[in-house]
Protein backbone atom coordinates (compact mmCIF):
# COMPACT_ATOMS: atom_id res chain seq x y z
CA UNK A 1 0.00 0.00 0.00
CA UNK A 2 3.13 2.24 0.80
CA UNK A 3 4.97 1.32 -2.54
CA UNK A 4 1.42 2.28 -4.30
CA UNK A 5 1.14 5.93 -2.68
CA UNK A 6 4.95 6.82 -3.59
CA UNK A 7 4.53 5.59 -6.90
CA UNK A 8 1.46 7.71 -7.77
CA UNK A 9 2.98 10.27 -6.14
CA UNK A 10 6.61 10.24 -7.89
CA UNK A 11 4.08 9.62 -11.41
CA UNK A 12 2.46 12.82 -10.37
CA UNK A 13 5.73 14.83 -9.62
CA UNK A 14 7.17 13.55 -12.79
CA UNK A 15 5.00 15.96 -15.43
CA UNK A 16 5.67 18.99 -12.83
CA UNK A 17 9.22 18.78 -12.61
CA UNK A 18 9.56 18.22 -16.36
CA UNK A 19 7.80 21.09 -17.17
CA UNK A 20 10.06 23.47 -14.59
CA UNK A 21 12.78 22.36 -16.37
CA UNK A 22 11.36 22.69 -19.53
CA UNK A 23 10.24 26.37 -19.60
CA UNK A 24 13.15 29.01 -19.14
CA UNK A 25 12.99 31.86 -17.53
CA UNK A 26 10.94 34.43 -20.68
CA UNK A 27 13.15 37.07 -22.05
CA UNK A 28 11.98 40.81 -20.82
CA UNK A 29 12.79 43.37 -23.41
CA UNK A 30 13.79 46.73 -22.21
CA UNK A 31 13.67 50.28 -23.99
CA UNK A 32 16.17 53.35 -23.65
CA UNK A 33 14.86 56.70 -24.10
CA UNK A 34 15.41 56.87 -28.17
CA UNK A 35 17.18 60.50 -27.15
CA UNK A 36 17.59 62.74 -24.31
CA UNK A 37 17.25 66.50 -23.87
CA UNK A 38 19.96 68.17 -22.17
CA UNK A 39 20.43 71.28 -20.66
CA UNK A 40 24.02 72.41 -20.91
CA UNK A 41 25.41 75.42 -18.64
CA UNK A 42 28.83 77.42 -18.70
CA UNK A 43 30.17 76.45 -14.75
CA UNK A 44 32.62 79.64 -15.40
CA UNK A 45 33.39 81.48 -17.96
CA UNK A 46 36.55 83.50 -18.52
CA UNK A 47 37.26 86.85 -17.30
CA UNK A 48 34.74 89.05 -19.58
CA UNK A 49 32.82 86.56 -21.07
CA UNK A 50 29.30 85.23 -20.81
CA UNK A 51 28.38 81.78 -20.91
CA UNK A 52 25.25 80.76 -23.09
CA UNK A 53 22.91 77.63 -21.84
CA UNK A 54 21.56 75.19 -24.58
CA UNK A 55 19.51 72.38 -24.05
CA UNK A 56 19.65 69.80 -27.62
CA UNK A 57 18.32 66.79 -28.11
CA UNK A 58 20.66 63.59 -27.70
CA UNK A 59 20.40 60.21 -30.16
CA UNK A 60 20.53 56.98 -28.32
CA UNK A 61 24.14 55.55 -28.90
CA UNK A 62 25.17 52.69 -26.28
CA UNK A 63 23.58 50.61 -23.50
CA UNK A 64 25.09 49.24 -20.53
CA UNK A 65 24.80 47.16 -17.01
CA UNK A 66 25.61 48.00 -13.75
CA UNK A 67 25.58 46.16 -10.33
CA UNK A 68 23.84 48.69 -8.44
CA UNK A 69 22.64 52.36 -9.32
CA UNK A 70 24.98 53.69 -12.32
CA UNK A 71 26.23 56.87 -9.95
CA UNK A 72 28.18 54.23 -8.36
CA UNK A 73 30.04 53.25 -11.21
CA UNK A 74 30.35 49.40 -11.13
CA UNK A 75 29.55 49.00 -14.39
CA UNK A 76 30.38 45.82 -15.68
CA UNK A 77 31.78 44.31 -18.56
CA UNK A 78 30.20 42.21 -21.24
CA UNK A 79 31.68 38.49 -21.57
CA UNK A 80 30.71 38.71 -25.77
CA UNK A 81 30.40 40.68 -28.27
CA UNK A 82 30.63 39.54 -31.64
CA UNK A 83 29.76 41.47 -35.29
CA UNK A 84 27.90 39.52 -38.25
CA UNK A 85 26.38 41.36 -41.31
CA UNK A 86 26.71 44.73 -39.09
CA UNK A 87 24.84 43.73 -36.56
CA UNK A 88 26.84 43.71 -33.27
CA UNK A 89 25.94 41.60 -30.79
CA UNK A 90 26.89 42.36 -26.77
CA UNK A 91 25.99 39.88 -24.08
CA UNK A 92 26.62 40.26 -20.11
CA UNK A 93 26.12 37.72 -17.67
CA UNK A 94 25.61 37.82 -14.29
CA UNK A 95 26.31 35.63 -11.07
CA UNK A 96 25.10 32.49 -10.94
CA UNK A 97 21.38 32.42 -10.33
CA UNK A 98 20.33 35.81 -11.17
CA UNK A 99 21.01 39.53 -9.77
CA UNK A 100 17.97 41.83 -8.35
CA UNK A 101 20.88 44.36 -8.62
CA UNK A 102 21.12 45.27 -12.36
CA UNK A 103 20.83 48.42 -13.81
CA UNK A 104 20.31 49.33 -17.20
CA UNK A 105 22.95 52.70 -18.66
CA UNK A 106 21.22 54.29 -21.53
CA UNK A 107 24.50 56.25 -23.16
CA UNK A 108 23.68 59.10 -25.44
CA UNK A 109 25.98 60.57 -28.74
CA UNK A 110 28.27 63.79 -27.90
CA UNK A 111 27.23 64.45 -24.14
CA UNK A 112 28.10 62.69 -20.95
CA UNK A 113 24.78 62.73 -19.56
CA UNK A 114 22.86 59.36 -19.35
CA UNK A 115 19.84 57.78 -18.15
CA UNK A 116 19.52 54.84 -15.95
CA UNK A 117 16.57 52.63 -14.26
CA UNK A 118 16.80 49.22 -12.41
CA UNK A 119 15.79 45.68 -14.46
CA UNK A 120 12.68 44.50 -12.65
CA UNK A 121 13.31 40.73 -11.71
CA UNK A 122 16.42 38.93 -11.37
CA UNK A 123 18.45 38.10 -14.32
CA UNK A 124 20.63 36.48 -15.20
CA UNK A 125 22.04 37.46 -18.73
CA UNK A 126 21.35 40.59 -20.30
CA UNK A 127 21.94 41.28 -24.84
CA UNK A 128 22.26 44.27 -26.21
CA UNK A 129 22.13 44.36 -30.45
CA UNK A 130 22.93 47.44 -32.43
CA UNK A 131 22.90 48.20 -36.24
CA UNK A 132 26.29 49.38 -37.38
CA UNK A 133 25.93 51.69 -40.28
CA UNK A 134 28.14 52.36 -43.17
CA UNK A 135 28.72 55.58 -41.83
CA UNK A 136 30.15 54.30 -38.56
CA UNK A 137 27.18 55.14 -36.46
CA UNK A 138 25.28 52.49 -34.41
CA UNK A 139 21.83 52.28 -33.43
CA UNK A 140 20.43 50.08 -30.87
CA UNK A 141 18.21 47.77 -31.59
CA UNK A 142 17.00 45.42 -29.15
CA UNK A 143 17.83 44.85 -25.27
CA UNK A 144 16.96 41.79 -24.20
CA UNK A 145 17.27 40.21 -20.52
CA UNK A 146 16.26 36.66 -18.95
Amino acid sequence: MRTERLDRLCLLSVPLMLAACASPTAAITLECPSTLRVRQAVVSPPPSWRGVPSEVDHRLVSAGFSDGPAEERAFLKPVTSTTAKAIRTVTWRFETGGSDRIWLSCSYEATSASVAKLVEGRVSQCVVTYDEKPDRSVTVRQISCQ
